[in-house]
């Protein structure tokens, strides 16, 4: 009877796209702690266009952005160069280097030389990647610089390695010789291999090799071993339309138009690398606007696949049915979306800026079926319901933009922080941290309950922040009373 009991009161667990809101908010006045010291109080403060990576050991860095936030800390530009480092498995953040100064130049030393007093300077939109050794990078971004920096988290020591910090003159790219390097850049696509050995830059606004500036559709490749760059792809020039031809298969003319805020992904395999949206300029397609084309690059072929979406701007999508895929499917033009790449070699998107607002779908790529998979999805320009520290389905998410992600392999979950968030009633860069765990469980029907449910004020304390274990959806709330509740019914007769 108890075994009976126990299965009519314990809820069916369902798959879910499950998301916890761990800290932060659009208001909250950053708590820098001191330098190199791990902090349960310590916050960083509000960004947008700001820079996130994971390294392999699981801890998440972020860097730079634009500060501000609803208690007008900082009005007008304000350019950030603080280093933060996140670690799940304590729920600590750590200010890890940087100036807590706005829009600070920052400090250069000698080129390839490691040092303790050196940092990049304030700047919007840089690229940002870890290597397999745990070092930190940071290229370009801010006044368009191609000045690529290597942060070493075992001394807190900071190295220049190649390009310039002056943004008052351009920053041309280098396509021949032998030291190639992209040009000054900001909105870049980055992504790296699961190995973290190999990182790729696609396109974003800046200088090709004649100096002159605008959006760019070339594709480079940073080795970390070799600390060098090569070109694999793309023209030197900017303002390229690009060419499309062939869509489905590969062909040596095909190559996407140049553009910014595309999202960009390596396969598992480290064979390929995949690009999806962005914003095309006028200069470079017949309009401008965002896209939704979806393309491929061979890495041993070096060969583009135009693999589906529209050569023109503001394409709608096929949405296909919620949770189930299909070769048809295909997200909606956006740019300035989260993205990662999962350790089982799947590709995420989220969110980001459509033709009418902002979404909040969740979208998934298997590049072995070649299909798209729409996970979760609250609408455009939609507060959400997520209450601080409960988890939920991602269906309940805010809409979002320049909110960025990092897959930690460490504990496999996704921790998205910052951007700018239609939250509740405001429309505010934020300082909130949130994870998502694809491999989790929720009680069917509790998103249902979820969307109903008022979420914890956006003004809540951080005093405590949540840790990974202690927000933990994998361990359902019935396993923990379901001892509890039979021996009481027992007692009673009841059973």
């Amino acid at each position: 009877m108890t075994a009976l009991v126990a299965a009519a009161i314990a809820p069916t667990l369902v798959a879910a796209q499950v998301v916890t809101w761990i800290g932060g908010n659009t208001t909250l006045t950053p708590v820098w702690g001191s330098k190199g010291v791990a902090s349960a109080v310590a916050w960083p403060p509000q960004l947008q266009r700001h820079a996130m990576a994971a390294d392999l050991a699981g801890n998440v860095w972020v860097f730079g952005g634009m500060a501000g936030g609803s208690n007008k800390l900082w009005t007008g530009t304000a350019y950030a160069c603080d280093l933060w480092k996140y670690t799940p498995a304590t729920g600590m953040w750590t200010w890890a280097s940087g100036s807590k100064l706005l829009n600070d130049p920052g400090v250069t030393d000698t080129v390839g030389v490691a040092s303790a007093t050196a940092y990049p300077g304030g700047r919007a939109g840089p690229m940002m990647w870890c290597d397999a050794g745990g070092s930190v990078y940071v290229f370009g971004g801010g006044a368009m610089t191609n000045d690529l920096w290597r942060f070493s988290p075992a001394d807190a020591k900071w190295t220049l390695l190649s390009g310039t910090t002056d943004g008052s003159q351009a920053s041309t790219g280098v396509y021949s010789g032998n030291a190639p390097t992209p040009g000054g850049r900001s909105a870049a696509a980055v992504c790296s291999n699961r190995g973290l050995t190999q990182t790729f830059v696609f396109g974003g606004w800046g200088y090709d090799s004649t100096g002159a500036f605008g959006t760019n559709n070339d594709m480079w490749m940073f080795d970390s071993t070799s600390a060098g760059w090569t070109w694999l792809a793309g023209n030197s020039t900017c303002r390229n339309q690009g060419s499309y031809r062939g869509l489905g298969s590969g062909s040596a003319g095909a190559y996407p138009a140049a553009r910014h805020s595309a999202a960009c992904w390596v396969d598992g395999a480290g064979t390929s690398v995949y690009v999806f949206g962005g914003f095309v300029i006028g200069s470079s397609r017949p309009s401008s606007g965002l896209v939704n084309d979806f393309w491929r690059f061979d890495l041993k072929a070096s060969t583009w696949t135009w693999m589906a979406g529209t050569n023109t701007p503001g394409g709608v999508g096929t949405p296909g049915t919620l949770a189930v895929a299909s070769t048809s499917n295909l997200p909606g033009a956006r740019m300035a979306a989260s993205s990662w790449a999962s350790d089982t070699g799947d590709m995420y998107i989220m969110g980001g800026i459509s033709p009418t607002g902002y979404f909040s779908d969740l979208w998934r790529f298997r590049p072995a079926t070649a299909e798209w998979t729409r996970l979760a999805d609250n609408g455009q320009t939609t507060t959400g319901s997520v209450a601080l520290g409960v988890p939920a389905d991602a269906s309940r998410m805010h809409s979002t933009m320049h909110q960025t992600a990092a897959f930690s392999a460490a504990d496999r979950r996704v921790y998205l922080f910052g951007g700018t968030l239609f939250w509740q009633t405001q429309n505010e860069p934020a300082s909130a941290l949130f994870v998502l765990d694809a491999s989790a469980t929720l009680p069917q029907g509790s998103a249902t309950a979820a969307a109903t449910a008022t979420a914890t004020s956006d003004s809540g304390s951080l005093s405590t922040p949540k840790t990974s274990a202690s927000v933990s959806p994998r361990v359902s709330v019935w396993t923990l009373i379901l001892p509890v509740i039979v021996p009481l019914l027992t007692a009673l007769g009841i059973v």
